[in-house]
C-alpha cells in the first residue's frame, strides 16, 4: 500500500484507523463511519465520527529547513482538514477519503517545493492571509543596481471547497532603487509559469525559481543599458 499509493497503516483500535501518507501527514479516522469499499454495505453508524488530520513533517527533514517550510504545509494541511470536518462520512468510501487526502496533499507539495527551491536562491517566507490565501514572497537583491525587488506568489487554496486545484498570481514590484516597469514585470512571471498548480502538469512554463532567477538577468541587462 504504501509502495503504490504512498499510505502506511501506523494504528488501529477498534473502528478507529490511524495512516501516514509519505511519511509527512497522519490522518486518523472512524472507518465505521465511511462507506465500505464494496459499495453495497451501509456505514456501521450514520452520524460523522471522528476524523483528524496533521502535518508531521518528513524524518529526512533537518529543524532548520522544517521551520522554514511549515507554514505552507501547515497551511494546507489546515485546509484539507477543514474541508474534512464538512464532508458528509455516510457518502463518502475510505478509498474516496484517502485518495482525496492524497491528491490534495501532492498538489501542496508542489507548491510547497517551489517555495523551497526558491528559498534556495532568494530569501522566501510565507504569510498566511485570511481566508483561503497563502503569499509566498521572495525578495531580489541587485547590489550593482541598488535595487532590491519583491515578487509574491499568491496562490488561492480551493480545498476547503472540495477543489483539488490551487490558482497562482505573481506580482512584482520595486521597494528601492531602479524605476523598472512594475506592469510588465507582473506580465513577464503571469506568462512564465502555470496559473494553477494541480495533478495535471502543464508543459512549455517554468518553475517559478527559474522565472524569477530569468526576471532577475532580464533588470540586471536593462539597470547597465540605463
Amino acid at each position: 500500500m504504501e509502495e503504490k499509493h504512498g499510505w502506511t497503516i501506523t494504528a488501529a483500535r477498534g473502528s478507529i484507523l490511524t495512516t501516514r501518507f509519505r511519511g509527512e501527514i497522519l490522518l486518523e479516522f472512524d472507518m465505521s463511519s465511511f462507506l465500505p469499499n464494496d459499495k453495497v454495505s451501509r456505514p456501521a453508524q450514520q452520524e460523522n465520527g471522528h476524523i483528524a488530520l496533521s502535518y508531521i513533517g518528513n524524518d529526512n527533514t533537518s529543524e532548520d529547513s522544517f521551520s522554514q517550510g511549515s507554514v505552507g504545509r501547515q497551511f494546507f494541511a489546515d485546509r484539507i482538514t477543514k474541508r474534512l470536518l464538512e464532508i458528509e462520512q455516510r457518502e463518502w468510501k475510505v478509498q474516496d477519503l484517502l485518495t482525496f487526502v492524497s491528491d490534495c496533499w501532492t498538489t501542496a507539495s508542489a507548491v510547497t517545493k517551489e517555495e523551497d527551491h526558491l528559498n534556495m536562491h532568494f530569501p522566501t517566507g510565507v504569510v498566511v492571509s485570511a481566508g483561503d490565501a497563502l503569499s509566498i514572497r521572495s525578495t531580489m537583491l541587485l547590489p550593482n543596481l541598488a535595487t532590491k525587488v519583491e515578487v509574491l506568489f499568491d496562490v488561492d487554496c480551493g480545498f476547503a471547497k472540495g477543489e483539488n486545484i490551487l490558482l497562482v498570481k505573481p506580482t512584482a514590484r520595486v521597494v528601492y532603487g531602479e524605476r523598472y516597469n512594475q506592469p510588465r514585470m507582473c506580465e513577464f512571471l503571469a506568462a512564465s509559469i502555470s496559473a494553477s498548480v494541480s495533478l495535471e502538469k502543464v508543459e512549455g512554463k517554468m518553475s517559478w525559481c527559474e522565472a524569477v532567477q530569468d526576471l532577475e538577468q532580464r533588470l540586471i541587462a536593462r539597470g547597465k543599458k540605463s
